[in-house]
């Protein structure tokens, strides 16, 4: 599941339920095994996955480490991003979460609840247990010992019968890293798609600065998106450029976005058709007229071959029948500024 949701549950979990009662016949490894002994840091959950095998599922190498807070019974866990994310719905390909307690028992944390299913992976008969997310989210957990148990967690806000998919992916992973567990399958990271030809493009240079008066707009372009904004500490969206209204009253920022995906992956993410095509030389944007519901809104999509799209968005306050005029008028600036082809 994702990490900044899996830390609040986490607190939330013990806040309800008091994390204090027993049960018997939790999953565990198989009959006959010895004792699992703790990694070498148990302190450490984020050395249960190695960064061949985070790549392998499709995952940053770089996990978020919280530590364990024994007064609140919340064991150390970590947890990593997804190497892609949907912009706007991240939780659609979430983040995968582990968690490694060698000091609180398994019936304590689940507060007493048996598994609602079991299932058998990497040596181990791992048990999924109902999550204070509700059905969008994953937990599959194991117990090690007396005080010792891993869970990982994954979660799929867009369709719950894949919420367990990526922590099902891990199990094996994670197992392997356990005494008593069985050599993990090799994993093969998703083909990446050619660089994308947009990627030599600066999209603040798309408009001059002679260009934003007619538009409504005023100064200079500001860069948005991973590692151009240092206020954008999630990086979810493409490398763009926003430019602010004259009168905010009136107008919105005008925003424009270099993506790496095509634009059909745009049109899925959102679910929206487009409204009508605008011509620009031999070049035709999909516009559409009330993104997200909203009539003072307006969004241009440009497809650019199999992997690249570019994305205009913009919005009149005062007239919503204006809300494109805006775009209309970028449109013919921008086109050409673009790679041939």
């Amino acid at each position: 599941m994702g990490w900044r949701k899996f830390a609040g549950a986490l607190a939330l979990l013990c806040a309800v339920t008091g994390c204090t009662s027993t049960v018997t016949g939790v999953p565990s490894a198989a009959p006959g095994a010895k004792a699992v002994a703790p990694p070498k840091d148990p302190n450490d959950p984020c050395g249960l996955l190695t960064p061949e095998q985070l790549a392998g599922m499709d995952l940053l190498p770089d996990g978020h480490l919280y530590p364990a807070e024994p007064q609140r019974t919340l064991p150390a866990h970590c947890g990593w991003n997804m190497a892609e994310e949907e912009e706007g719905n991240s939780s659609a390909r979430d983040s995968l979460t582990v968690m490694y307690s060698t000091a609180i028992p398994i019936e304590d944390y689940h507060n007493s609840k048996a598994p609602i299913e079991q299932m058998q992976a990497g040596g181990f008969t791992w048990g999924r247990y109902e999550s204070l997310l509700g059905p969008s989210s994953c937990d599959l957990a194991v117990k090690l010992g007396p005080m010792s148990f891993v869970e990982v967690g994954s979660e799929n806000d867009a369709d719950f019968s894949k919420a367990c998919d990526r922590a099902k992916l891990a199990l094996p992973q994670v197992a392997a890293h356990l005494p008593g567990g069985q050599p993990a399958p090799p994993l093969t990271p998703k083909p990446k798609p050619p660089p994308s030809p947009l990627a030599a493009l600066e999209p603040c240079d798309l408009l001059t600065a002679a260009e934003l008066p007619p538009l409504h707009l005023t100064g200079a372009g500001r860069k948005v998106g991973k590692d151009r904004d240092p206020t954008d500490t999630i990086g979810h969206l493409p490398p763009g450029c926003e430019w602010d209204p004259t009168d905010e009253n009136v107008h919105g920022m005008l925003s424009l976005y270099l993506y790496d995906k095509s634009a059909a992956e745009l049109d899925a993410t959102t679910g929206e058709k487009p409204d009508e095509q605008v011509k620009s030389g031999d070049r035709t944007w999909e516009l559409n007229l009330s993104p997200g519901g909203g009539r003072s809104k307006c969004e241009a999509i440009l497809p650019f071959g199999e992997h690249a799209a570019v994305k205009m968005t913009g919005a009149n306050w005062s007239d919503p029948a204006k809300a494109c005029e805006q775009i209309r008028q970028a449109i013919p600036l921008v086109t050409p500024r673009l790679p041939a082809g």
